[in-house]
């Protein structure tokens, strides 16, 4: 039976950027922008502007994450200058200068927070940007409770498999975590399979099947190394997936049953045709004489 069509709603319209692309955001674009992922989801939007998030691509946004960074950069450096520096009061202007907010807050984020505040000549005070930190923390602690990463139950320490790995190779213990997406209200969320309602669980191992593809193997692969593949993937439209240590059992015994599967149809077709054909490939009572003999033997 045919798939139903998908129905598609107006809100889909609306949806903002594809889990994938928000995942580059927040793995290498958010990183060069202070380490804030609202700051790089703006940023990004912004530079992709009036086009509809929903519409950009991977690719799109490997190719523009030095531009949205360039200008990022560029702003900074103007804010900072003594001709274009953030309205601040004194107290404020003393306790920014003695990297009270450093790795917290960042001039364009509060540039795009307070832009209101700032068009007004409003002097920002210590207060507004204890504040906006702490709003900021609590974004990060709610990222943090929905990723919920924790050491991999079903798994063992082990040395990193990637054929890249840099530096010390010591055993580490695998992780697990959600994965994050947005929803139509732009809440984050954790990803459900699309098919049933489980959470897409992450983990660090690859599957890697054998060249005939009816067996393979579960490489583990450190963290860093995880973000690399999944770079590496973006960077040549390559989907890369890491599992679980049960998940990626769980595909490697899929994998070998289907392969076992179609080694034991294939022996029960030819038994079948054995029995029809008589070994021979053609039916021996329905064989059709030679056509050259049928067309005067030319």
């Amino acid at each position: 039976m045919a798939k139903p069509k998908k129905i598609v709603l107006k809100s889909d319209g609306d949806k903002k950027f594809s889990a994938e692309v928000f995942d580059l955001v927040r793995t290498k674009l958010a990183p060069m922008v202070g380490g804030n992922v609202n700051l790089g989801v703006k940023l990004a939007a912004e530079h992709f502007a009036p086009r509809k998030p929903a519409t950009v691509t991977v690719t799109e946004l490997e190719a523009a994450i030095a531009t949205i960074t360039e200008k990022f950069e560029a702003e900074s450096k103007s804010a900072n200058s003594n001709t274009d520096r953030l309205p601040l009061g004194d107290e404020a202007q003393a306790n920014w200068d003695s990297g009270k907010w450093k790795g917290k807050l960042t001039v364009h984020g509060l540039r795009q927070k307070f832009a209101a505040e700032i068009e007004d000549g409003v002097d920002l005070t210590t207060g507004m940007l204890d504040a906006y930190a702490a709003e900021l923390a609590v974004e990060k602690a709610k990222i943090a409770e929905l990723v919920s990463e924790h050491d991999d139950p079903d798994s063992k320490l082990a040395v990193c498999g990637s054929p890249v790995h840099r530096g010390d190779n010591a055993p580490f213990q695998h992780t697990v975590r959600y994965r994050l997406t947005r929803n139509d209200a732009r809440d984050l969320v954790r990803m459900k399979h699309p098919q049933g309602d489980s959470f897409i669980e992450v983990g660090n191992f690859l599957v890697v099947l054998n060249d005939e593809g009816n067996d393979g193997a579960m490489v583990s692969y450190c963290p860093d190394c995880r973000d690399a593949a999944w770079q590496f993937g973006r960077e040549n439209e390559t989907k890369v997936t890491f599992y679980t240590f049960a998940g990626a059992q769980r595909k490697l015994d899929a994998v070998k049953k289907s392969a076992e599967g179609q080694v034991a149809l294939g022996d029960q077709l030819k038994k079948a045709a054995a029995k029809v054909f008589g070994g021979a490939g053609t039916r021996r009572d329905r064989a059709r004489p030679d056509w050259r003999r049928s067309r005067g033997g030319r």
